[in-house]
C-alpha cells in the first residue's frame, strides 16, 4: 500500500473515533437529567459540588455540579442519575458540610424537570402545609385578620423534610395549587380546589412554636 493511502486510511480512523467519542460526550449532557433547585437561605455566600462516585466507588476527577448560589438566590441545576458526594463550601473555600446522595430518575429513559430542592443552609426544616382552611367559611381577608393567635387547630402538615439534603415535594402537591416558599399567597382558589404551600422553620425550633412560625410566614406572604 503506498504512504498517501496509509496516510488517508490512518487520518479516517483517527475521524472515526473523534466522532464515537463526540457522539459519548453529547450523549452524556444531553442524555436523562434530573432538576434540582440550589437554593440559599444562609446570610452568606455558599457554594455547592456534585461528585459522582465511579463503579469502583472511587470519585469522578471533575464535578458534575460545582454553583455558587448568593443569599435569597436560587439556581437551578441538572444532574444525570447515579451516586454523589455532595458537599458545600464556605466563602473561603473550607467545607461547611456534606451528604452523599443518590438521583433516580422516575423513567430512567427521560428528563425530570420537576424539582428537587437542597437548601445550602442545610439547618432547616421543610413543611408542605394544607392550606385550605385559609379558604374556607369566611374570606381570606377575615381569617387572616384573626388567624394568629386564635385559630390554629385548622393548619395541617402533610408532610416534612431535612433541609440538609436534597428533598423531592412529589406530585400529589406540587400539580394542586401550590404555594412555592418564594410565592405569595393568591386571594381566592377555585371552589375544590387543594391548596398546600412549603414553608421552612429551623431545626431548632421547639415544637409548641412551629405553627405559630408558620402563621406568621403566612402572614408575610400576604404583603
Amino acid at each position: 500500500m503506498k504512504k498517501p493511502v496509509k496516510i488517508g486510511c490512518l487520518f479516517l480512523f483517527i475521524l472515526g473515533i473523534i466522532g464515537v467519542v463526540a457522539v459519548a460526550i453529547e450523549r452524556w449532557h444531553d442524555g436523562p437529567i434530573q432538576s434540582i433547585a440550589f437554593l440559599n437561605t444562609s446570610d452568606t455566600i455558599r457554594s455547592v459540588t456534585f461528585e459522582r462516585f465511579e463503579n469502583d466507588s472511587s470519585l469522578a476527577d471533575t464535578y458534575t455540579v460545582d454553583s455558587e448560589i448568593k443569599p435569597g438566590r436560587t439556581v437551578i441545576g441538572k444532574v444525570p442519575a447515579g451516586n454523589y458526594k455532595v458537599r458545600v463550601w464556605n466563602p473561603d473555600k473550607s467545607l461547611y458540610k456534606s451528604v452523599d446522595f443518590k438521583i433516580v430518575l422516575k423513567d430512567p429513559e427521560k428528563s425530570n424537570f420537576q424539582l428537587y430542592r437542597f437548601d445550602l443552609a442545610m439547618d432547616k426544616i421543610y413543611a408542605v402545609v394544607n392550606l385550605n382552611a385559609l379558604y374556607e367559611g369566611d374570606s381570606f381577608a377575615d381569617y387572616m385578620s384573626n388567624a394568629v393567635g386564635t385559630r390554629r387547630e385548622n393548619l395541617k402538615i402533610e408532610k416534612l423534610y431535612d433541609g440538609g439534603r436534597p428533598f423531592f415535594v412529589p406530585e400529589t402537591y406540587t400539580f394542586r395549587t401550590f404555594i412555592d416558599t418564594d410565592d405569595k399567597l393568591p386571594k381566592e382558589v377555585k371552589y375544590g380546589e387543594m391548596v398546600y404551600g412549603l414553608f421552612a422553620f429551623p431545626k431548632t425550633l421547639p415544637e409548641d412554636e412551629i405553627e405559630t412560625e408558620l402563621y406568621m410566614q403566612i402572614s408575610q406572604k400576604m404583603k
